[in-house]
């Protein structure tokens, strides 16, 4: 029976890969890893929201780039999350755009950073509006 639900949690996984691919399974680890790193005010450049289908169905890709500054240095990041919706890409896309979220940074390596806009929602609300 053990080996069973082993298998069956092997076979999970593997569906999981498969059906989110492997460019949201790092964003997830990155954002995972990036909740102990330091914050700093980010300014957004740019937004871009593209169209396209999967099997049939139309998703909608948002990409926004930022930049934060680190020690007098200046570096860039981007953010991106697939809507079922292109409403639901334009809303967030104006939710970052009004109320940046911080970028998140890794101590030493501040190239390395990440935006989570539904994690860090609070701590934009600590900063005035753009």
């Amino acid at each position: 029976m053990g080996s069973g639900i082993v298998t069956l949690i092997l076979f999970a996984g593997l569906v999981a890969v498969c059906v989110l691919g492997n460019a949201t399974i790092r964003q997830w680890l990155k954002l995972r890893f990036a909740k102990s790193w330091p914050c700093a005010p980010s300014t957004i450049d740019s937004g871009e929201i593209t169209a396209f289908t999967v099997r049939g169905v139309p998703k909608h890709t948002l990409v926004v780039k930022y930049s934060f500054v680190v020690e007098g240095k200046t570096y860039t990041g981007s953010y991106s999350e697939t809507f079922e919706s292109e409403g639901g890409a334009k809303g967030m896309l104006q939710s970052i755009q009004q109320f940046a979220p911080p970028a998140r940074y890794q101590r030493g390596i501040p190239w390395l950073s990440a935006m989570d806009p539904h994690g860090d929602a609070a701590l934009t609300f600590s900063q005035s509006p753009r």
